[in-house]
């Protein structure tokens, strides 16, 4: 046990008196992570819900192949959801037929209707011809009346059919909408439901990212807000350091040279170019209420091998020809 101690002791040495020598050569630090220029970020999906609970991720580090799935969130109250929109749609379509059949039966009672008032309108009609020196006065006279009778009796029976037959046609309109509404929602709540479940668009190792609000690593379990990346599978053929600086030391950093300090592979003295300086600082809440600015750095070191470089390690910048010291954080 005292020999394992003091080999941890000495390693535990060996590393400060790495990042000692390092910070002494320079004036101004500052900490990023190693980024992938190209990745696959997997979101929290779109949902009539403002926020949403993780149910699987992937393990991370984990290599995964194209069509695999990385996360899936929890799908209970959609699933509910889906099954009422279809239960809606099914009740939607069967209430729609039941009353196009209803109105279909009233047509064909108008139409019956307006052939008995044409055929009463026929036998008035023959009546009626008949000459006055036939008949007596009276009859004639009741002849002609109840033709008439008999004319506005069809012509109300042929406005009540047409009435019956726009009814018809509006129920039809009426129902296809309806049923189109329901389809579509229903249509709507399945492309949620499906996008639950996330799958991998091109092979690569899983990475977790960090809440933007607490800083803490999402994982299983988490509740997020909709929009929120909570996995991503980078393409590790471009790498690149992405490191921030408080607004108030910008005007004294340029483009240029620097040296950067891996600290999962315990080397300093990489080389490095600052390539790209944001102009518009972002809020960082994690570190409070000061606005920060994001540095691109790309390695430019022939003697290093980049190839030891994975997304999410912690490298520590050291920009040249400053006086002050500052440390980040991620």
């Amino acid at each position: 046990m005292y020999k394992l101690n003091t080999i941890i002791a000495r390693l535990l040495l060996g590393t400060s008196l790495i990042v000692a020598n390092f910070a002494s050569a320079q004036s101004l630090l500052i900490s990023g992570f190693v980024e992938a220029r190209f990745k696959q970020q997997f979101s929290t999906p779109d949902s009539d819900s403002w926020q949403l609970q993780i149910k699987w991720l992937e393990q991370e580090g984990k290599q995964v192949k194209a069509g695999d799935t990385v996360v899936v969130f929890d799908a209970a109250a959609l699933e509910s959801e889906v099954e009422a929109e279809e239960a809606k749609l099914r009740k939607t379509e069967a209430e729609a037929k039941k009353t196009e059949q209803k109105l279909r039966l009233e047509r064909l009672e108008a139409e019956s209707l307006m052939k008995i008032a044409r055929l009463e309108l026929e036998k008035a009609d023959l009546d009626a011809s008949i000459p006055a020196s036939h008949l007596t006065k009276i009859t004639f006279e009741k002849y002609q009346l109840e033709k008439k009778k008999k004319q506005l009796a069809l012509k109300e029976q042929e406005q009540a059919l047409a009435q019956k037959e726009v009814e018809l046609e509006n129920q039809i309109a009426t129902a296809k909408i309806q049923y189109k509404s329901a389809q579509a929602e229903l249509g709507r709540k399945q492309v949620m439901l499906k996008g639950l479940t996330q799958k991998a668009e091109r092979s690569g190792a899983v990475v977790y990212v960090r809440h933007p609000w607490t800083g803490q690593t999402i994982k299983a379990g988490d509740t997020v807000q909709k929009g929120f990346v909570v996995l991503e599978i980078p393409d590790t053929s471009q790498l690149y350091i992405k490191a921030w600086l408080n607004e108030v030391d910008i005007a004294r950093v340029k483009t240029g040279p620097v040296e950067l300090y891996v600290d999962a592979l315990n080397k300093a003295g990489i080389k490095g170019q600052l390539k790209h300086i944001s102009q518009q600082g972002e809020s960082r809440p994690v570190w409070g209420e000061a606005y920060y600015h994001a540095l691109e750095v790309e390695l430019d070191d022939s003697s290093f091998d980049a190839s030891q470089l994975l997304p999410g390690m912690s490298v520590m910048v050291r920009l040249s020809g400053n006086e002050q010291q500052l440390a980040g954080e991620i």
